[in-house]
């Protein structure tokens, strides 16, 4: 018979001593940590120039003096997270005093400061933004697109004071707009382009056209030539700019069937006969869909003279006609006029005779100076 006994029972069924509830939470503690049970309070600030938030908006070019600041009790962390190649910090300090940011305070607080911050020139077409944490609090900044701003006619980014200019980039307007009447408008689509030379006035350029991608504009034409700070508007707000833009008194650029600056250039042969007959002919031959290559022209029987009828822009500021230098197949040419075309706002136009001695040359290069300033070089060919 199996005798089981009555202490035997009793060690068998001893209830479980009471849990002690306060070890057991400072050991989670301990495992877990203090700041996964601690109640962090996060305060901050971004700082540049006039600008303070957790927000902040810059321009294209490259700035100084940024800094961060982020408040906390002392056991809650500071830890930095995203930090993009085009903004470097100088330095980081860590303090323990009473901190006030935006109406709220901290007593006793951890401050940390991330300063002696910089900004890269942004020199693509698309706006960065840039998130950086530190701790609980999430700083955005965000800086606007460089500007590509070019001649129209070279595609060169050398540009003066009158000339038809182009500037590109992304999120101009939400339309596209042409302008429609003479004098041309200072806005188009919401769109503005802003001039402003140190110390002096904003200045707005007449507008040709507004596109999401691009803008067609004058180049104001009461403007010193000198450096000048460029500014793409969008509902009066900066959203694009370009700082030490130089513009010119002269800046030669011929426009081209091809709309890219190379090629046949955008032209007439203007043809005297010897009884002074004017007529005018074609240099161009479309081979294909916008593929345009050079078409023969003939200088005829001794007595006619053929003119090579240029259209460009950035010429009209020349010092002198003598300024002006237009060679054919390296020969000099004769220059009879250089100037503003008149019947296109910007256009400029300059006629250069070309040379009997290059008869039966084909191919050949047309260079224009003016001021000792080069153009895009161009392609006729001569029958």
């Amino acid at each position: 018979m199996l005798i089981i006994r009555r202490e035997q029972m009793a060690a068998t069924f001893t209830p479980a001593p009471a849990i002690r509830w306060a070890a057991l939470l400072t050991v989670l503690s301990l495992a877990l940590g203090a700041s996964a049970l601690a109640q962090c309070t996060y305060i901050g600030e971004a700082r540049i120039g006039d600008q303070r938030g957790l927000s902040l908006t810059l321009d294209s070019s490259s700035q100084a003096g940024l800094s961060l600041t982020v408040a906390t009790q002392t056991s809650c962390s500071t830890s930095i997270v995203g930090r993009p190649d085009w903004i470097t910090f100088g330095g980081s300090t860590t303090t323990f005093e009473t901190v006030t940011i935006n109406g709220t305070t901290i007593v006793n607080a951890q401050k940390r400061v991330l300063g002696l911050g910089s900004v890269k020139e942004n020199l693509t077409a698309t706006p960065r933004t840039a998130t950086i944490s530190v701790g609980g609090i999430t700083f955005t900044i965000t800086q606007a697109a460089g500007l590509s701003l070019i001649s129209a006619a070279s595609f060169q980014p050398t540009v003066a004071v009158g000339s038809i200019s182009s500037v590109f980039g992304v999120n101009f307007s939400s339309a596209a707009e042409t302008a429609t009447s003479v004098p041309l408008p200072t806005s188009l689509a919401g769109a503005n382009i802003q001039f402003t030379a140190f110390g002096g006035n904003p200045v707005l350029a007449p507008l040709f056209f507004v596109s999401p991608a691009q803008i067609n504009f004058q180049m104001p034409p009461g403007l010193a030539a000198g450096i000048y700070r460029v500014a793409v508007l969008k509902g009066g707000t900066e959203i694009a700019v370009q700082d030490d833009q130089v513009i010119g008194a002269v800046a030669p650029g011929l426009f081209t069937f091809s709309q890219n600056g190379q090629g046949v250039p955008a032209a007439v042969a203007l043809r005297v006969s010897s009884n002074n007959q004017q007529t005018t002919e074609t240099i161009y031959q479309l081979e294909a869909p916008y593929r345009y290559t050079p078409k023969p022209i003939d200088l005829g029987p001794e007595g006619d003279r053929v003119f090579l009828v240029l259209f460009g822009t950035g010429i009209r500021g020349r010092s002198a006609l003598s300024a002006v230098k237009v060679t054919i197949g390296g020969v000099d040419a004769m220059v009879g006029s250089a100037g503003e075309q008149g019947g296109f706002v910007g256009l400029d136009q300059v006629n250069a005779l070309i040379p009997r001695s290059l008869i039966g040359r084909g191919d050949v290069n047309v260079v224009l100076t003016v001021d000792g300033q080069q153009a895009n070089v161009t392609t006729i060919n001569i029958r």
